[in-house]
């Protein structure tokens, strides 16, 4: 009988190892203008892949960019926890600061664009493309007031960065 190898994603490999990481917000009335979630890479020398960001839950239709955070900032926003993808595993902090209705930061290049209507759920995937170096941040911020809304990164230190 043949042998199947089974061929993880980068992704999959850092859930199945405890460094894969959701990072959701609340649903908040977010006005124009405003940060939905801030997500910076608080480690000091492993980088943070983006796997992938979703917005919903909007009451008015409008458009969330996202964008990479330019300037070292000072979080001015509702702490979010981030959540590990493997329940219970030994690593249970993330070195991600994260924070909802964020305020304090400066919005810099846009990397996408997600248009939203009330009640939908948009999702942009990055597939790890989006890289966070440490130190480095990105937001997601609500271009017109689009009523209550809710965000999530989702990302991940590989594997072999682990120290």
């Amino acid at each position: 009988m043949p042998r199947f190898t089974t061929i993880l994603t980068p992704w999959q490999a850092a859930c199945r190892a405890g460094f894969g990481w959701a990072i959701p917000n609340a649903s908040a009335d977010i006005g124009g203008g405003d940060t939905i979630l801030a997500c910076r890479n608080d480690n000091e020398s492993r980088p943070f892949y983006i796997q992938k960001v979703m917005a919903g839950g909007a009451t008015t239709a409008g458009e969330i960019v996202i964008h990479r955070i330019t300037a070292a900032y000072t979080a001015a926003g509702t702490a979010i926890v981030p959540v590990n993808m493997r329940s219970g595993f030994k690593v249970s902090t993330s070195e991600l600061e994260a924070d909802g209705d964020e305020t304090g930061n400066a919005q810099g290049d846009i990397v996408g664009k997600l248009a939203v209507v009330a009640g939908d759920l948009k999702q942009l995937d990055f597939d790890g493309g989006l890289i966070l170096e440490p130190g480095q941040a990105i937001g997601l911020d609500s271009v017109t007031d689009v009523g209550v809304v809710w965000g999530c990164v989702w990302g991940y230190f590989e594997e072999e960065d682990a120290s």
